[in-house]
C-alpha cells in the first residue's frame, strides 16, 4: 500500500523510545521498523506529506523522509508519549483544515489549537503525573519541513482510501492513506 502514488500518507500505531516504529508481519508478529525500512517501503512514490500518529515518532522518522524528498512531516514530539483521543482531535482538525485548501503550516496550528482548548486533553485539563513532562499534548505535536503548501488544486476531494479494521486491543500499527485527486 505504501508504494503508490499518495499525496498523504498517515501511520497510527507504536513506536518506540529508540525511534523504531512496530509493523505486524504476515504471522501476526510484530516487528521493528526503523526509518530507513520506511523510506525503502516508500519506493520512488514519496508523498508530499507524512503523518505519524506513533508515540516517539518524532525520533529518526522524520529526518529519513525529509531526507528522501517528503516535504512535510507531522510528528508526536520525539520523547513526549500522547493520549489517542489528542491525536483523533489533532488528525481530525488537521485533514479538515487541508481539505478547505488551507496550507500544511495553517492546518498544523489549527489542528494544535483544537487539541489546546479541549476539555479533556487540553492545556486546562492537563495534569502531568508523576515524572511525566510538564509539556501540554497540544504541544507534543511537530511539523517538520516545508510546510508553507496547500493541495489547493484539490480542495475539498480528500477521501479515505484505506482504513482497516480497529481491533479491539490495537497490536500492530494502522495505516490510513488519503489520496486528494
Amino acid at each position: 500500500m505504501l508504494a503508490r502514488d499518495w499525496d498523504i500518507v498517515h501511520i497510527t500505531g507504536h513506536g518506540s523510545s529508540d525511534g523504531r516504529l512496530w509493523f505486524e508481519d504476515q504471522y501476526g508478529v510484530a516487528q521493528p521498523v526503523t526509518a530507513q525500512n520506511v523510506v525503502q517501503m516508500l519506493g520512488a512514490h514519496i508523498p508530499p506529506v507524512v503523518v505519524l500518529s506513533l508515540c516517539y515518532s518524532g525520533k529518526a522518522l522524520p529526518d529519513a523522509l525529509l531526507k528522501a524528498g517528503v516535504r512535510a512531516v507531522v510528528a508526536i514530539d520525539q520523547d513526549e508519549p500522547i493520549p489517542d483521543l489528542a491525536a483523533i482531535y489533532f488528525n481530525q482538525t488537521f485533514y479538515s483544515q487541508l481539505a478547505q485548501g488551507k496550507s500544511v503550516r495553517e492546518a498544523f496550528q489549527r489542528a494544535q489549537t483544537v487539541v489546546r482548548i479541549d476539555s479533556q486533553v487540553g492545556n486546562e485539563a492537563f495534569h502531568p503525573r508523576p515524572g511525566e513532562s510538564e509539556k501540554p499534548y497540544s504541544e507534543r505535536f511537530e511539523l517538520r519541513g516545508d510546510d508553507a503548501f496547500a493541495f489547493t488544486a484539490t480542495a475539498g476531494r480528500i477521501q479515505r482510501i484505506f482504513n482497516p479494521p480497529r481491533l479491539r486491543q490495537p497490536t500492530r500499527p494502522q495505516s490510513q492513506l488519503c489520496r486528494t485527486r
